[in-house]
């Protein structure tokens, strides 16, 4: 017997995973999982462990029905939720390959199903699920499951077979219709101003795009991490999501979070933000000087797989070693500032990694520019290089772009009078020693700051999808912020010029960030999450017997909750319960507070000290939402 504990056993699958061997399947309403060992296939070598289990409103009652496959470095776990019937309904949990899938934490899920009933190529199939991953001879990935349908007069279960689609962040699409196939003419279509794709979209489209930054504000704590979207698919118009609020905040170090820059990794989709650990207003006072030498030369960093749900902040001490002790054998480094990424598929023998560069100051006071590497912005796994840009005087905030083998990066000089200049390589490891840099542009964006170049900072390069057109942002201190350079040639003499206000719409004191290009599915998404209040603050109650247990008693309280949307129309979020102190071995009635999950207010964008304290060196800081919806509810223990 593999599994000798009480209770129903059943939906058993394998799987190998970077040399190790797992079984998974669904026992007691949840999905477990263990190792096992070919040569004794029916033992278990390990505890099972329950890494999911119904909690959502469309996985309510079971999770069942496990199948699990390995794709471009990452582990993709089908299941099944609901009852079997026509709610039958599939989700998705994720995990990168070789880590350890007995750890619950390596797993991640969707918060919403990946198929579920609705109609297909014409007619309705319902209770879609139990499914499984297959290939055919071609090596075309294939999905089995199966749905109810009147398809023929059957009103059984019948089994299909569909061919899977991958999305640009590698998530699978199950319910691609036969005229949205690649080639296939669509049907329908859609005004560049809708909200949803139409027919005819896959949601893997590239479509907006990101901006992360900070905001410049002396008397407030604005030091966070902020997100501006495009207004549709148009790079010059933004609008800041969450309000103008933050949606992530550092409760270490300094407190500050300055030039945050984001990046995704190619063969996960994984996204990471990275910034730099300053706090200017409201911290130590320190000063500039005191804060470019023996300061902090840690950086911030946050992970997504949505760039909605974002994990808790760590950091990586660029002045240590993977043990994270400071090595002596590494360049001095003063501080940390402005880091940014560029991924390298080869970068060594095994394989691609980010490249990371950002400013630091050296013994003799000088900023230089350094750099390193990592592959998962882990202490573990970083390792810093050596100096990139070592030029006369004082340089800061590089940033830079790829085209046709070219690497071209815009540096701030604080040292020589030439603001901000651009240089190009075309060496293939640009960051080594070796790499000769030939500089075309100065002074760039000087024209904002009155003819000062000193005034001008914190570029950020991108480039319009599709086109020969790039726009270069500059940071235009102390208050201005972001303001605009287009390019059509990037290797013109001077490729860089000044657009007009009014074809730039982009709030005020928008400082030092980065852009990313999105899909559609990314851009709707940001675009439902961005939500302002809840239609209905107090829910439904709930009644609950006296003794029942946690579980029965979220169970019983409303699963989700609509909220207006700061774009305009409504969308339904979880409602994640807070019963902490709540006695359920009592008669009484409890007012309980749930908080909106899904929603970018529901982020940490704020902390708040052991004993209440906002000081900055309060001890004890804890991470909190300061965004965050709330909901209500009357529990009733009877």
């Amino acid at each position: 017997m593999l599994n000798d504990r009480a209770g129903i056993s059943l939906d058993m699958t394998y799987l190998e995973d970077a040399g190790r061997h797992y079984y998974a399947w669904q026992m007691l309403g949840s999905i477990f999982i263990a190792t096992m060992d070919p040569a004794i296939p029916d033992r278990l070598t390990s505890e099972p462990v329950r890494i999911l289990a119904p909690e959502y409103a469309w996985d309510n009652t079971i999770a069942e029905g496990p199948n699990l496959t390995v794709r471009d470095g990452r582990v993709l776990m089908l299941y099944s939720g609901s009852t079997v019937g026509d709610t039958y309904t599939t989700g998705l949990a994720t995990a990168a390959s070789g880590a350890d899938l007995t750890d619950p934490q390596s797993w991640t899920r969707l918060n919403a199903p990946i198929q579920k009933s609705g109609p297909y190529n014409g007619e309705y199939q319902a209770g879609t699920g139990h499914g499984m991953w297959s290939r055919d001879e071609d090596g075309n990935d294939l999905y089995v499951f199966h749905a109810r349908t009147d398809h023929l007069g059957l009103t059984g279960r019948d089994t299909f077979v569909r061919r899977v689609h991958w999305t640009a962040d590698g998530l699978p699409r199950l319910d691609m219709e036969t005229e949205e196939e690649p080639g296939a003419r669509a049907s329908g279509g859609h005004r560049d101003g809708d909200r949803r794709g139409g027919r005819g979209m896959t949601g893997a489209e590239p479509y907006g795009y990101l901006m992360v930054h900070f905001v410049e504000d002396p008397h407030g704590y604005r030091e966070k991490v902020h997100f501006s979207l495009s207004r549709g698919d148009d790079p010059t118009a933004w609008d800041r999501l969450n309000g103008g609020e933050p949606l992530l905040a550092s409760h270490l170090g300094t407190t500050g979070v300055r030039d945050p820059y984001l990046l995704q990794r190619p063969d996960t989709g994984r996204y990471y933000l990275i910034a730099t650990d300053l706090r200017v207003f409201g911290a130590d006072d320190a000063g500039w000087q005191a804060w470019t030498a023996d300061y902090s030369t840690a950086m911030n960093v946050w992970e997504s797989d949505d760039l909605i749900h974002w994990g808790p902040q760590r950091r990586i001490d660029v002045a240590c070693g993977p043990d994270g002790v400071r090595d002596p054998a590494l360049p001095h480094m003063g501080m940390m500032w402005a880091p940014e990424a560029l991924w390298v598929d080869d970068y060594d023998e095994a394989g691609g990694a980010f490249v990371v560069y950002w400013a630091s100051s050296g013994e003799d006071g000088r900023q230089r520019i350094l750099w390193g590497a990592t592959r998962d912005f882990t202490q573990n796994g970083w390792r810093t290089g050596g100096v990139l840009i070592d030029a006369p005087g004082d340089v800061i905030d590089t940033t830079m772009i790829r085209r046709a083998g070219r690497t071209y990066r815009v540096t701030k000089d604080n040292g020589t009078g030439r603001g901000l200049f651009m240089e190009h390589t075309d060496a293939r490891r640009w960051w080594l020693p070796g790499a000769a840099w030939t500089e075309t542009q100065h002074h760039i964006g000087a024209a904002y700051a009155g003819g000062d170049p000193g005034l001008v900072e914190g570029p950020a390069m991108f480039q319009v999808r599709g086109e020969d057109r790039w726009y270069l942002l500059v940071d235009v201190i102390p208050d201005v912020g972001y303001r605009p350079l287009v390019a059509t040639d990037l290797d013109a003499p001077e490729p860089w010029a000044v657009v007009e206000d009014d074809d730039f719409d982009l709030a005020r004191a928008t400082k030092h960030g980065g852009v990313i290009p999105l899909t559609r599915e990314r851009y709707d998404a940001l675009r439902a999450a961005d939500a302002a209040a809840p239609v209905v603050v107090r829910l439904a109650d709930a009644v609950v017997a006296v003794g029942a247990g946690a579980e029965v008693a979220l169970a019983a309280l409303p699963a989700t909750a609509e909220a207006t949307l700061k774009g305009g129309g409504v969308g339904t979020f979880e409602v994640e319960w807070d019963l902490a102190g709540i006695a359920l071995d009592t008669h009484r009635s409890h007012e309980v507070t749930g908080v909106l999950r899904g929603t970018l207010g529901a982020n940490l964008n704020d902390w708040v000290a052991a004993d209440g304290s906002r000081d900055w060196d309060a001890d004890g800081k804890t991470p909190c939402s300061a965004t965050a919806i709330e909901v209500t509810a009357t529990l009733t223990v009877a």
